[in-house]
């Protein structure tokens, strides 16, 4: 475990550049061997003159210190098979994260990833090359740099981390479809926005009822997500003056989550809702029905919007 080092040998006074920082603290027989030849102590600090700004040593680097309030990036500006691990909107470009090891760790955004380059800044060359409709996962790990990180994607989920790197952060989820990666912004929180709404597959769409059934959320939706940002609608047809439904339903449960209700010709209805998904299958169920024969669903659909990334939802991020 790292010594944090408190008291007076801690603040080691004003100085023009880290390295007469060190030369003084060696000079005094405060470094880590006590005899002038090592390095600071972990929580030292001094005022730089130059930048006029406090710089502390952390894990092996001289940072400024206001580095050590966590500044947590986003994945943004996605175009084609590449993404910006960026800053927060009104947040600085000076990131902060604390890595699994404990440790935190700086960068500057943007920090670019690009599918098609083998490690850092890329796909971990354990995944290499990138496969097409996949999920992958963004991480920060360790840059060359000391007390630096750089990103990297991986295929593998947060509940393991990336399988090249022994410290990491989650940062969050992308999809590789057919060779693009779906647009969406990220937030801290875990909430995923698409930036247009996707159709499932097998999704209900057109006229007649539909019975109850599983729609596969899993092109849209990664493994770890718990909750997805869905719209329903229905419409009755030209006919009959009795109600026609669509229903939503977590998957597995008797009780709809969402009903929509159309009692008159031509008349719709729509929700946009958020429906929990609580196993892994990445799934939820629809329905649409008449209570009676002359009324009919004339027509009816079912989108994706986004979901919520229960590993980003769960944790602090300040």
């Amino acid at each position: 475990m790292a010594f944090l080092l408190y008291g007076a040998k801690a603040n080691l006074g004003e100085h023009a550049t880290d390295a007469a920082a060190l030369t003084a603290l060696q000079g005094y027989g405060w470094d880590s061997v006590g005899d002038g030849t090592g390095t600071p102590q972990q929580g030292m600090h001094y005022y730089n003159t130059t930048d006029n700004v406090v710089r502390t040593y952390w894990n092996g680097a001289w940072f400024p210190a206001d580095t050590f309030h966590l500044n947590i990036p986003i994945i943004n500006n996605i175009v084609g098979q590449t993404c910006d691990v960026d800053l927060q909107r009104g947040r600085t470009a000076n990131l902060v994260l604390r890595l699994s090891d404990g440790n935190r760790y700086i960068g500057t955004a943007p920090l670019p990833i690009d599918l098609a380059i083998n490690g850092l800044g890329g796909l971990e060359a354990s995944a290499f090359p990138d496969v097409n409709d996949t999920w992958y996962y963004v991480y920060a790990v360790p840059a060359a740099a000391a007390g630096e990180f750089d990103v990297v994607a991986s295929d593998q989920d947060p509940s393991t981390g990336p399988a090249d790197y022994a410290a990491w952060y989650y940062i969050g989820p992308l999809r590789n479809a057919t060779g693009v990666l779906l647009d969406q912004i990220t937030d801290v929180h875990g909430c995923v926005s698409y930036k247009e709404a996707y159709v499932p597959a097998a999704a209900p769409s057109g006229a007649g009822a539909v019975a109850k059934a599983s729609v596969s959320l899993a092109d849209y939706v990664p493994p770890t997500a718990d909750g997805v940002h869905a719209s329903h609608w229905i419409q009755h047809d030209a006919t009959g003056g009795f109600t026609v439904f669509g229903y939503l339903y977590v998957d597995g449960e008797a009780n709809e989550i969402s009903l929509l209700q159309c009692a008159d010709v031509f008349n719709s209805n729509a929700a946009h809702i958020f429906v929990p998904i609580p196993t892994l299958n990445q799934t939820i169920e629809y329905e649409s029905a008449d209570d009676h024969p002359g009324d009919i669903v004339s027509d009816q659909y079912l989108r994706i919007t986004g979901y919520r990334d229960a590993y980003l939802s769960a944790r602090r991020t300040d």
